[in-house]
Formats: C-alpha cells, structure tokens, sequence
C-alpha cells in the first residue's frame, strides 16, 4: 500500500504505519513524539504551526547569554543542550555535553534547531529548577549551581549514592564478577563514582591479585569502557575474556605470528600468556584506578 504524502500521523501512528508496512521509507523519520501531528516527509523535522522557534537569554550573575528553544503550547520550554550548558560554564566540548545529559538524568529530546535539517539535545525547562533556577530563568539558588560544577569538574573521585551524578561502580572485581556485572540486567551498583578523568567510562569494578602491580593493586577501584579488538593500543592495558571464559587483566602487545597477542603483567614475576586475538570476546580499556574510599 503507498503511503498517503499528505497525510497526517501521530508518533504511535507513524510507528504503527512502518510496522504494518502501510508506510515505506528510504531513510528512518522522526517526528514529534508529544501527540502533536506532523505531516509525513522523510526530510528534516518539521514543527507544529503552535511550536515557536526563538532566541531566549539567559541570566547568570549578570551575564546574559541567548539560547535556542523551542517554545510549544502544550509541552513547555525546551533549550538546546549545547549553548545552555557552554553558557552555565559547565560544558566546554561536544562529549562534555553528551556526558552532562546522560549523568543528570533530566528530560531530553532531540529536535532540528529552527527545522534546518540536523538534530540537537534539548532539554526541558523544569531542569531549571535543578540548575538552581525558577521558570522565569532567574537564579534563585546559586548554591546548586555552584554543586553541579563541582560535581563535573571533580579533580578528585568522590561518591554519588543517589546514582544521579558519574559512572555505576560494582562492588565485584572483574574476574569473578564480570558476569554480575555484564550479564544481569537486575545488577544494582553499589553507587555511582564522580570523577572528570574518567567520565567516559561504562563502569567502576575491583581489582584483584598483584599480577598488575605496581600499576595496579589489589582493592584498587578500576574504571572499564568496553572498545574493539581493532581499537588495541599496544602497551595499553585491558580487560579481556576469551571464549573459553577466561577473564584478565594485562598489558596487550603484538605476538610474533599473524593474529596472535601477548599479554603482559606489570610484576615480573608472572610469565607473559600468547593468545589468538580471535579468542577475545570482549574488551575493555582500562582507562584508570582510584583508591578504595573505604
């Protein structure tokens, strides 16, 4: 059946209309996912005639900067996540804002600045309020504010027990806890670790044992982001498993023959191990430890 082009869809009717192969589409589409209907292009995101695309400054301690939002009738206010953040002093690159967005849990979407074709992070009004503002974009709580940057701009490792702020940490080490940790989706962290170093990991675990020392040592608390075979950097170190379900960790570098690694400890006194590279079925970078809090 061909999709009608003048037709107007919800978000659950355009979803609907791709799963029952009414629509057909070259490239996926995005619309509204309020209610509102959008007419059916597979172009960029196109806004309700309600929806108002504007300029909207912002005042921090007497510095004003603009923001682009999004105003709609029915769904409030929605800043762009970018200049909003730059603007705070709390982002300064593009994974910094990434970042800021999935750690702060607040609502986002994702919207077409003023419908020119990209996507962008928008974020609701209400995590004004959290910012430490009021709806009327005047700063009411600088304490909160000055917390927030606090937490991002950790140089030291602190803790976050509602799980709100950094990174998920394990109370497990790798190598009998990978699966704890990588295989059960009801697997609750202990709480989250803040730290701006290492913001980019996927997890905190324990080390075990002194085979990485003095680089690494036991109880130390160390930060994993899982990467591919085809991102080894040798003399980096990781956390590897192999298919036959052997869990290390070592300091990968080139083998002799084609497809083959060694793996390296830190303490001299353990022998270096050769494995076949397709073995591994997964890899993490070891990106860097901390000290147990307690």
């Amino acid at each position: 059946m061909k999709e009608d082009k003048d037709k107007l869809y919800t978000y659950d009717e355009f979803v609907e209309g791709l799963m029952s192969g009414e629509i057909r589409l070259s490239v996926p589409v995005l619309t509204g996912m309020n209610g509102s209907k959008y007419v059916l292009k597979p172009v960029k995101y196109e806004s309700s005639p309600e929806d108002i695309w504007k300029y909207i400054n912002i005042n921090q301690y007497g510095e004003v900067f603009s923001v682009p939002s999004l105003v709609t009738k029915k769904d409030g206010t929605w800043f762009q996540a970018g200049p909003l953040l730059r603007g705070l002093h709390l982002a300064d690159c593009e994974t910094d804002i990434e970042g800021i967005v999935r750690d702060f849990g607040i609502y986002v979407r994702k919207y077409s600045p003023f419908n020119r074709g990209y996507k962008r992070n928008f974020i609701h009004e209400s995590a004004l309020l959290q910012l430490g503002y009021n709806l009327n974009r005047e700063i009411i709580h600088s304490e909160k504010l000055e917390i927030f940057k606090e937490v991002f701009d950790a140089d030291k490792p602190r803790v976050d027990f509602s799980t709100k702020f950094g990174i998920p940490y394990y109370n497990v080490d790798f190598i009998t806890g990978y699966d704890y940790i990588f295989g059960n989706q009801y697997a609750t962290p202990e709480y989250n670790i803040v730290y701006s170093p290492f913001k980019n990991a996927d997890v905190w675990c324990n080390m075990t044992g002194d085979n990485m020392t003095p680089q690494l040592n036991d109880g130390d608390i160390i930060a994993l982001k899982e990467v591919q075979v085809e991102d080894i950097i040798y003399g980096e170190m990781y956390a590897i498993v192999l298919s036959n379900d052997i869990r290390t960790i070592k300091t990968i570098r080139k083998g002799i023959k084609l497809h083959t690694l060694k793996l390296t400890s830190t303490n001299p006194y353990y022998k270096d191990i050769m494995i076949d590279q397709r073995e591994i079925t997964k890899i993490y970078s070891v990106l860097g430890s901390i000290k147990a809090f307690m």
